[in-house]
């Protein structure tokens, strides 16, 4: 009731509400960012065309995808509730995943036009958003060289190298390492290669496979508990390990946290990647079994 009395009322109120739920009015005329990306995205998605880089309506579509983009969904709204923490997190790296490859596609549009100024405005954006994802820096380094401010493009080298020695104990792939040697001996050519990535997010590709949503908090205490996980997952017979308590205890974030710090591991210890499942929702081992399938990406054959 206050919130309907604080909201303007030009004819069609901004929200409906029940005694059971409360929504958006999509009759009103108020602009909701969720709407702007997610419409966005489908409409650059569907439209016809070779390539969306050298498409100018779908480029400018994506800017204002990108420009609506503010941060992470629903930041700073926490609710008391295992089941909304889940859909949250699958919501909000959906849209994340969503926005980067949309800057992605923005990147190599003004490459290919070589207005690199924009280039590098494109990628700093996907640094910003996932500073682990090494394309991007790939991205700013190029951009930054063909702008003539090659010290800065060789610093971002540096920077990235530096990320993923502290976050995930890896060196800079090879196309990196021979990006930086083309920057240093001034032998960088102004061909860029475009690609065609999905708008619609599926896994996101890092240096090391995972669907682990980021944390917008730091994790507090519990170091006796992840060393126990740690400890059994070591286990070569450990195939399975159960986190047991109350609701509301923080199992699924107790879980992420021992994920995250398993990622290191995972090329030698889990070659195929760990990923997040949420399972709040599943009711029977049918839709378990899919519910696993879906986010492993695996596709069940006709018999």
């Amino acid at each position: 009731s206050r919130l309907q009395r604080a909201l303007p009322d030009d004819g069609a109120p901004l929200l409906q509400i029940t005694r059971q739920a409360i929504q958006f009015n999509d009759a009103c005329q108020a602009s909701v960012d969720w709407w702007t990306v997610t419409d966005g995205l489908v409409q650059v998605q569907q439209h016809a065309h070779a390539a969306v880089v050298s498409c100018p309506a779908c480029c400018q579509r994506l800017t204002t995808v990108v420009a609506a983009y503010r941060g992470d969904f629903l930041a700073n709204f926490f609710c008391d509730s295992p089941v909304f923490e889940e859909w949250v997190l699958l919501k909000r790296e959906w849209l994340r995943q969503g926005v980067l490859r949309a800057l992605d596609l923005l990147v190599q549009h003004h490459e290919a036009a070589h207005e690199w100024q924009a280039a590098y405005r494109f990628a700093w954006r996907r640094v910003e958003i996932d500073p682990l994802l090494e394309e991007a820096h790939q991205q700013v380094m190029r951009a930054l060289a063909h702008s003539g401010r090659r010290t800065a493009a060789l610093a971002q080298y540096k920077t990235l190298t530096r990320l993923l020695r502290e976050e995930l104990d890896v060196a800079p792939a090879t196309t990196s390492n021979a990006l930086y040697e083309a920057i240093r001996t001034n032998q960088l050519h102004a061909s860029v290669t475009t690609r065609q990535p999905t708008l619609l997010p599926q896994t996101a590709k890092r240096t090391v496979a995972h669907n682990l949503p980021p944390q917008q908090t730091p994790f507090v205490g519990r170091r006796h508990e992840l060393q126990q996980i740690a400890e059994r997952l070591a286990r070569p017979e450990c195939h399975l390990l159960t986190l047991v308590g109350p609701g509301g205890a923080g199992k699924t974030r107790l879980a992420l946290e021992a994920a995250a710090q398993q990622l290191q591991q995972t090329r030698q210890r889990y070659p195929d990647g760990i990923y997040f499942a949420p399972l709040a929702t599943v009711e029977d081992d049918d839709q378990l079994l899919t519910a696993l399938a879906a986010v492993i990406n695996y596709q069940f054959l006709d018999t």
